[in-house]
């Protein structure tokens, strides 16, 4: 594979069986991005199974790709950041939106370790700030409802029972 087959978004993969007359070409087109996506995920060890955290800068990163309108990753400047982030508080919780940040850091710090680009289109952008939101408590009225609901006499009622119980 030479550059000039990653940089026109083809790849070509070879298969053989057991005699060379059953050699079979597939071509695999991908885009820049999809590569450096796929780079990325190899890179952080987690090519298959990606934990969370890998998984969603693959998935900030697509989203900024798509509210890009598929512009090529290494192009995007701050302002197409900026402008991707000041759209996901309409659409996303405050955490989400702050995930989706940190996860776009990662991505634009993992492409300037590896001199794709000179410098991350994010350098100097604050996170956004998270207030923290209180978990709502069950009043009484609502805890005899879920206790009621326990009422059995089986080991998973009572455990289930005991538990809620030894709550705060």
């Amino acid at each position: 594979m030479t550059c000039e087959d990653v940089t026109r978004g083809l790849l070509t993969t070879s298969h053989s069986a057991s005699t060379a007359s059953y050699l079979v070409t597939v071509a695999v087109p991908y885009t820049r991005n999809e590569l450096l996506l796929r780079s990325f995920a190899r890179s952080r060890g987690h090519a298959m199974a990606a934990p969370a955290p890998c998984r969603a800068s693959l998935e900030a990163a697509r989203l900024l790709c798509e509210h890009a309108g598929q512009r090529d990753l290494v192009e995007l400047g701050r302002g197409d950041v900026e402008e991707f982030l000041a759209d996901q508080p309409a659409r996303h919780r405050p955490t989400t939106v702050a995930v989706r940040f940190r996860s776009l850091q990662q991505f634009y710090r993992w492409m300037v370790e590896e001199q794709i680009i000179a410098a991350s289109p994010m350098a100097g952008l604050r996170p956004p700030a998270v207030s923290e939101e209180p978990v709502p408590v069950l009043n009484e009225a609502a805890i005899s409802r879920l206790l009621a609901c326990m009422s059995g006499r089986d080991f998973e009622d009572r455990r289930d029972a005991a538990i809620v119980r030894l709550l705060p």
